[in-house]
């Protein structure tokens, strides 16, 4: 009927039986995913191959596909291997079991749809340690609901307050 998919279930279904995910989550992590607990116990050298290992795995999928509900988080944890703990586990367990939950979501662009572009930019003002912020922007087709273009990253500067932060956002935009 000439609608495009897209989607990336097959890779996404093989990370989850790697990593014998049998449970799910109808949300993708916790509101703490920006805070660190420096009481939580390091990851043993295999633990952090692993962790490693799967969240650039997923970072590839996330930058390929419905990436929206997945790399803000996987950018997040993506900070942290060098440095991962039991917490970082937990956090990543969640987001696996929330792929398990949503592993037949994809975007579908009809054939005959008007295509209207809208772009959105947000900003999380010094939720870093080292009091960089975080920004993310996304380019959805609207009529669509399916983003097309997204970028989540740590932002390089650190911000005097949230409306430069939010200005940061918006300039990473257009890079």
């Amino acid at each position: 009927n000439g609608d495009i998919t897209f989607g990336n279930q097959n890779k996404l279904r093989q990370i989850i039986k790697d990593n014998n995910i049998t449970g799910n989550s109808k949300i993708p992590c916790t509101a703490n995913i920006h805070k660190r607990d420096d009481n939580s116990p390091q990851l043993e050298e295999q633990e952090r191959e692993w962790y490693h290992s799967t969240i650039m795995r997923i970072m590839f999928i996330a930058t390929r596909s419905r990436a929206f509900d997945l790399l803000m988080i996987v950018s997040v944890l993506a900070t942290r291997v060098k440095d991962c703990r039991e917490e970082d586990r937990q956090h990543l367990m969640k987001l696996l079991k929330y792929i398990n939950y949503t592993i037949d979501y994809n975007m579908t662009f009809k054939r005959d749809s008007k295509i209207i572009l809208e772009g959105y930019s947000d900003a999380s003002f010094s939720c870093y340690e080292d009091c960089k912020g975080h920004s993310a922007f996304a380019i959805f087709v609207t009529n669509v609901g399916a983003a097309v273009m997204i970028k989540s990253n740590k932002q390089q500067l650190i911000a005097l307050s949230s409306m430069e932060s939010e200005l940061m956002a918006t300039n990473d935009c257009y890079k």
